[in-house]
């Protein structure tokens, strides 16, 4: 059987058993499925101020989701580390 026949269709269909098993699998089409995304995010940006006047605090970074690279698949897994805690250090108390 000719894998290039099925093409990464094969990996995704679930009626399509053998292909995906033999296939798919030995022209390596399946490994997409399980490809992460390649996210592409914006700048950090600073939303708080420090959490206290004197001593160590922290302040709160967000970005935001902006497209995926390169047409890879799961956007949905773009979704994660879009704030987060930075200390800050100020004078002490």
């Amino acid at each position: 059987m000719d894998c290039e026949e099925y093409g990464t269709g094969a990996c995704k269909a679930p009626y399509v058993s053998w292909a995906t098993k033999n296939c798919a699998k030995t022209c390596g089409f399946c490994n997409l499925n399980k490809q992460k995304a390649q996210c592409v995010y914006s700048d950090w940006m600073t939303v708080s101020e420090c959490s206290v006047t004197c001593g160590r605090g922290y302040k709160t970074e967000v970005r935001s989701f902006t497209k995926v690279k390169d047409k890879t698949p799961g956007s949905k897994d773009c979704k994660e580390d879009l704030e987060r805690y930075i200390t800050c250090d100020l004078q002490p108390c």
